[in-house]
């Protein structure tokens, strides 16, 4: 199912595999789906911008020289739908890494069923944000039918059956992806498993125009220092404008916020470090313990920004990042344990998790997409001072809901136009 809100937009996508399900069905599910009365449960959206900016600091680390660019949101939800069919210590080790050991299956379905409602709410005409989520499931398989209509209630999951045509099936999952994020991200599929059971898929689209625009023509070339040594600078288009922006400036680095929509309901955040030996590790270090350095106020200051134009795709796998964070028996066949989602399975375990993502930012605001890809398998394994900033070396960028405060992307540009695929 997908949810949109008009306007500028933000889409996510979960794949999967489940066992078929008609059209019929999915429209009655659909029809439950309805924007919640209740308040957005802040414990959930607190683990997901934790966990997700631990998994940020890891991946970041591991690769220092490259652009880094994820999801939070999509990634947690993803695992949050698969830990609701583990069982055992697969479980404890999903909801553990997650921040969520301290609630129910049913606790983090409901909850993450209002806060997806209320992120893709239509608030504000000049944002507009997409969330969809998929199970492809492997024909024959006996799915367990409480996993299957779980994941279409809470996390509003369309459901495919796929057999043993792959051509068919990979070029079925590549369009479902590129339709839900809006034609910004269109293979994340080039092979199907032959012992895959399950795939899940998750998909987060956003679309947001300025509050107020830059002017092209304030835009020149202007050098970027990607490590420091002129000799390894990059020319960029660096966008320049005066105005108002919530403003900060620590020790070690300064942030700034640029409101996105008409009513300002998203923000890009933008956090420069200093410019000693290893800033941008510890700045990426020092996020992953305080998520909160994100959405704690700011201080409302005028200055100028000069921000460059940025344009990139980013793929990894997560599965070593994840392992660290503590989650290690979902990918081990001889210890996971998923009894939830197929009956009796036979060494059921994620093969695969792999995230897709793209940013472009320029004068008229900010575009991002990020894709979720699980495979499972059975078998074996594989203020009064104005302030002038400019970000002319690499930085932290991240996109955050202003009213729930769910960090929705979060990434390193250490090169504003270099993508960054494995």
């Amino acid at each position: 199912m997908r949810r949109t809100v008009c306007g500028l937009g933000i889409a996510v996508l979960f794949i999967g595999l489940c066992s078929g399900c008609g059209n019929e069905e999915k429209e009655s599910i659909r029809a439950e789906s309805r924007i919640s009365p209740r308040e957005v449960d802040k414990r959930v959206v607190e683990a997901s911008n934790r966990f997700g900016l631990a998994l940020f600091g890891d991946m970041s680390r591991k690769s220092p020289d490259r652009n880094v660019f994820l999801s939070p949101i999509s990634v947690s939800a993803a695992l949050a739908l698969m830990a609701n069919g583990a069982s055992g210590t697969t479980e404890s080790e999903l909801k553990s890494t997650l921040g969520i050991e301290k609630l129910t299956n049913a606790e983090v379905g409901s909850d993450y069923r209002v806060l997806l409602d209320r992120l893709t709410y239509p608030s504000d005409e000049k944002v507009r944000k997409n969330f969809a989520s998929s199970l492809w499931m492997r024909s024959g398989m006996p799915f367990d039918k409480e996993f299957v209509r779980g994941s279409q209630v809470d996390y509003a999951a369309d459901t495919f059956a796929f057999g043993d045509d792959d051509e068919v099936t990979i070029k079925k999952m590549n369009d479902w992806v590129e339709k839900h994020t809006g034609g910004k991200i269109k293979e994340v599929m080039k092979e199907i498993n032959g012992n895959a059971v399950l795939y899940v898929l998750n998909t987060i689209d956003f679309e947001g125009a300025w509050m107020e625009p830059f002017t092209p023509a304030s835009t020149n070339r202007a050098r970027f220092h990607v490590t420091g040594k002129a000799d390894e600078d990059v020319f960029v288009q660096m966008m320049s404008k005066g105005g108002m922006y919530e403003y900060a400036k620590k020790s070690d680095f300064e942030g700034v916020r640029i409101p996105i929509g008409k009513q300002g309901s998203a923000y890009l955040a933008v956090l420069l470090p200093d410019e000693s030996v290893g800033a941008l590790s510890r700045l990426q270090a020092k996020l992953a313990a305080e998520p909160t350095l994100l959405t704690e106020p700011y201080e409302w200051r005028h200055g100028t920004l000069d921000l460059p134009r940025v344009s990139f795709n980013y793929s990894e796998s997560l599965k070593e990042s994840l392992m660290t964070l503590g989650m290690k028996d979902a990918f081990d066949p001889d210890k996971a344990n998923f009894n939830r989602i197929v009956r009796n399975p036979d060494n059921l375990f994620i093969g695969k998790i792999e995230h897709f993502s793209s940013l472009v930012i320029d004068e008229q605001g900010v575009q991002a997409a990020a894709a979720t890809k699980i495979e499972m398998l059975t078998g074996s394994a594989e203020p009064h001072d104005s302030f002038h900033i400019t970000i002319d070396r690499p930085f932290v960028v991240a996109i955050v809901d202003t009213e729930t405060k769910a960090v929705l992307f979060i990434g390193t540009v250490i090169s504003p136009n270099m993508s960054s695929n494995k």
